[in-house]
């Protein structure tokens, strides 16, 4: 039970776990879909058509088509270059039609990876298989948060927490949903309700608002129509002016935490630098995940952490584990930080 406050702050790592692309395979998966090529003048040989049909129902003009089909050019070009995709689209940003494509491209590839991935609902059953999914770190947390709770007070199980979630997909909304039902005996409902009422701040946005019906355009891993020209504005890069999130609650999350958990976070410069806490400081002890990063670089990320959120005393405990091993071996740290 999370009885104080803690903050879980989610990258692709913990995604990945549930079989979801790390940030080297989404970006080279949208390169191949925005290099546009072409034989005897219209005929496509390079790129995705999907993705193509859409700029040609959104721009009728053919040289407005044009415009986007070259801007994707230069996208795929550059994406080789870049740690990520967002630091790809702060290259073209001042190409909109290019931001615009690989926004796009991205909803395409994190939707897909949603169908393909270990958390895709059964076509036998029309439901998520959570047994098979145990010992993963979802259902970590979420045996964490229902340790020591009345089953009368379900509905609050995890209003002390708040997720940093910086992943595009909604892999913990849609297993949540499920879980709950299945080993809390919560009622669709309520699973809904909890659901949607969960502290999720996401500085990057999402692929749009997660609908629990299986078969519409906003369900998890969704493959009916939609526009995705749509989704553009629920989507964010690390360099556009306008964020999604509010600043003065994220920052009053990180500042009223007692414990923040970094899972399967990639601790990237420009990520590590949108958690901050102003002018006030922290007392949290910080855990986090650091597997696959080089020792060599765990000092600058320990102290680029410390200066950002004006930590008090020595408490960032970096380990080379994933989320999973995490939250099962360091349980009761984690339990004892915030009962």
């Amino acid at each position: 039970m999370f009885n104080k406050s803690i903050v879980f702050v989610i990258g692709a790592g913990a995604s990945y776990e549930y079989g979801l692309p790390l940030g080297g395979t989404l970006k080279s998966e949208i390169a191949q879909k925005v290099r546009f090529r072409f034989e005897y003048g219209n005929r496509l040989v390079s790129g995705d058509h999907d993705l193509l049909n859409h700029i040609r129902r959104r721009v009728p003009d053919r040289e407005r088509q044009n415009d986007y089909t070259r801007a994707a050019n230069v996208l795929a070009a550059a994406i080789g270059t870049f740690i990520s995709v967002d630091e790809a689209l702060h290259y073209v940003g001042a190409t909109p039609e290019a931001v615009e494509i690989g926004k796009m491209a991205i909803v395409g590839q994190i939707l897909e990876a949603e169908r393909n991935s270990d958390l895709a609902i059964s076509r036998e059953t029309g439901r998520l298989d959570v047994d098979h999914l145990d010992g993963r770190w979802l259902s970590e947390l979420l045996s964490m948060a229902l340790s020591g709770i009345q089953r009368s007070k379900l509905r609050t199980v995890f209003d002390r927490v708040t997720f940093i979630n910086f992943n595009y997909d909604r892999c913990i909304e849609h297993y949540l949903y499920w879980a709950l039902q299945e080993r809390a005996s919560a009622t669709a409902d309520e699973a809904k309700e909890i659901v949607q009422n969960l502290n999720m701040i996401r500085p990057y946005g999402s692929i749009g608002a997660l609908s629990f019906n299986n078969s519409d355009q906003h369900s998890f891993g969704a493959a009916s129509y939609f526009d995705p020209f749509t989704r553009i504005d629920a989507m964010r890069t690390y360099t556009e002016q306008r964020p999604l999130h509010d600043t003065d609650v994220l920052q009053a999350a990180l500042v009223d935490a007692r414990m923040i958990v970094f899972l399967g976070f990639g601790f990237h410069a420009t990520n590590i630098d949108l958690l901050q806490t102003g002018s006030r400081k922290s007392g949290a002890a910080v855990l986090g995940t650091i597997k696959g990063i080089h020792r060599e670089n765990h000092d600058v990320i320990r102290a680029r952490i410390k200066t950002n959120l004006r930590l008090v005393g020595d408490t960032v405990s970096l380990l080379d584990m994933t989320a999973s091993e995490l939250l099962r071996e360091l349980r009761q740290r984690i339990l004892i930080s915030v009962e």
